[in-house]
């Protein structure tokens, strides 16, 4: 059995029990949006690890284009977090005089 077999075999297992386990009978949810809920919770809700695997999957399945634009989109949303961050520490001290 190749690795391609194993993760299948796995991953629809998994994606049943996640179903089962997190969805109402009567929901529908696709597997994307199952194989989501379980990324999400597997790296507690960490948006960047979640990014990343996002960003590896797209390169893996050769969309790198797509792959290149949502990276820089990302670093752009991660500079101005970063600012944001560096502006309400700086807020904050002036408040508590130091």
């Amino acid at each position: 059995m190749n690795i391609e077999n194993i993760i299948q075999k796995n991953m629809s297992d998994l994606i049943h029990d996640t179903k089962i386990a997190s969805y109402r009978v009567c929901a529908e949810p696709s597997e994307a949006e199952i194989v989501g809920l379980i990324v999400s919770k597997y790296f507690k809700w960490n948006g960047i690890e979640i990014m990343e695997v996002m960003l590896s999957s797209l390169e893996d399945a050769n969309f790198h284009e797509l792959r290149k634009r949502l990276l820089k989109t990302y670093e752009e949303w991660e500079t101005e977090v970063l600012e944001e961050e560096e502006i309400f520490k700086l807020f904050k001290r002036s408040k508590n005089g130091k």
